[in-house]
């Protein structure tokens, strides 16, 4: 069968994830079009479906996580936030702390990761103090290109005002 479905338990309500589609539905939405992994590997006595399924939810993404403005970054991305490099990504992941989606943009290909999950991966791995250094130094980057911006604009306007000035003395 070409539609195969993995249900999870995430806040208190059953979601179904179509291989296919690639996007969480509700499990009513969905229901009639196949059986759970559950129920098959409770009727067929595949303990390795089963045992796929109660690990599921252990420190999967939240519901909708990925959809998230912010939520998820590439590991280019990653790797100047936080200055952590792509083999600590790679080793995440092999972990299994870290879930990633591949992407491509213009044929180069990327992971995209979870902000939230790397964060707490890095704490594990190289304490809190390096997390807040990195967070720390790239909010101070962001400000410092802001005011560099305004002083640019600032500069621009104030060319205009005397350019208007000129033009009204004559």
């Amino acid at each position: 069968m070409d539609i195969q479905d993995r249900n999870m338990m995430r806040g208190g309500r059953q979601i179904t994830q179509h291989r296919r589609f690639g996007t969480l539905l509700p499990s009513v939405a969905t229901s009639y079009m196949l059986e759970t992994l559950d129920d098959v590997g409770k009727k067929k006595g595949n303990f390795a479906v089963q045992s796929l399924v109660q690990s599921e939810g252990k420190d999967m993404a939240e519901y909708g996580e990925w959809n998230r403005k912010g939520a998820t970054l590439s590991d280019v991305t990653a790797q100047k936030e936080y200055g952590v490099s792509q083999d600590f990504i790679v080793k995440g992941i092999r972990a299994g702390k870290l879930e990633y989606r591949e992407g491509a943009i213009w044929g180069n290909p990327y992971l995209r990761i979870l902000r939230s999950q790397l964060e707490q991966y890095i704490v594990e791995e190289l304490g809190a103090d390096h997390l807040s250094s990195s967070k720390n130094r790239t909010e101070l980057r962001k400000i410092k290109k802001e005011i560099a911006d305004l002083k640019k604009r600032l500069d621009e306007l104030q060319a205009r005002r005397s350019e208007l000035e000129k033009t009204m003395r004559k």
